[in-house]
């Protein structure tokens, strides 16, 4: 059974005609294609696996603008599109439920247009690190999200007390297999062991705090030895999976 959805088995597709057509041929079949399709979920992959299929950025643009009741979104690496075109489809989608998306160094232009246009947006998973500033435009812009997953990255002490403070509505929340580093330059970061008591009390009000920093965890050692940036390329195909908020484990 092919384990896509229709939409991403019709963009794997097109990806296959990439030798055979025109680049303009190309954004109009996949505007044909998209034309019906509504209330789906669209998927795409880094290219770091080269059994995944990447689609030229221009594409990717197109597809995301031809899906206005879109609830679940899995962004590519963001250096495969363009911030303008997110953040212009992002208009589009009230509807917006759910984003899978890298960490950015600019966050504010995509968080505070989700904030504007996806009203009923509640759920979020960053792959990357989750710094300072990223934490703060998050609190600042979705105030109302519920679900957030940071897992298997680098995660500052300061950046994981800003979500706990400023997420007031917060009820799931996965660190797993994160480095926790604590200090500010000029000393050198330290990889926290174990969370502390203040953490442990804020997390408390949490319907679920999903947490590993076992020395004996595989995935902490994978990420220990991929200095918090994991490769999953390197590893088992469905490994993103595990210890995942079910919601976003799909």
């Amino acid at each position: 059974m092919w384990p896509w959805s229709s939409l991403s088995y019709n963009l794997f597709l097109l990806w296959l005609l990439c030798t055979m057509l025109s680049e303009s041929c190309l954004v109009h079949l996949i505007m044909v294609i998209t034309r019906d399709i509504s209330q789906q979920e669209l998927k795409q992959y880094d290219g770091s696996d080269s059994n995944k299929p990447f689609l030229m950025a221009q594409i990717y643009d197109v597809s995301l603008s031809r899906c206005p009741r879109l609830k679940r979104l899995v962004m590519p690496a963001w250096n495969r599109i363009k911030e303008a075109g997110i953040c212009r489809a992002i208009r589009m989608w009230e509807d917006l439920e759910s984003l899978t998306m890298p960490s950015i160094e600019d966050p504010a232009c995509v968080m505070g247009e989700i904030g504007r246009s996806c009203k009923h947006f509640a759920e979020l998973k960053i792959m990357g690190p989750c710094d300072t500033l990223f934490a703060s435009t998050l609190v600042e812009f979705l105030p109302n999200l519920k679900v957030l997953s940071v897992r298997c990255t680098v995660l500052p002490k300061p950046a994981l007390v800003i979500i706990l403070d400023g997420f007031k509505k917060l009820e799931v929340l996965n660190i797993s297999h994160c480095l926790i580093t604590e200090g500010s330059p000029p000393a050198p970061e330290k990889i926290l062991t174990k969370l502390d008591e203040s953490i442990l009390e804020k997390a408390c009000r949490l319907r679920k705090f999903l947490t590993c920093m076992s020395d004996s965890c595989i995935m902490c050692q994978r990420i220990r030895n991929d200095e918090g940036l994991i490769r999953w390329y390197k590893y088992e195909e469905d490994l993103w999976k595990v210890d995942e908020v079910r919601s976003l484990s799909v």
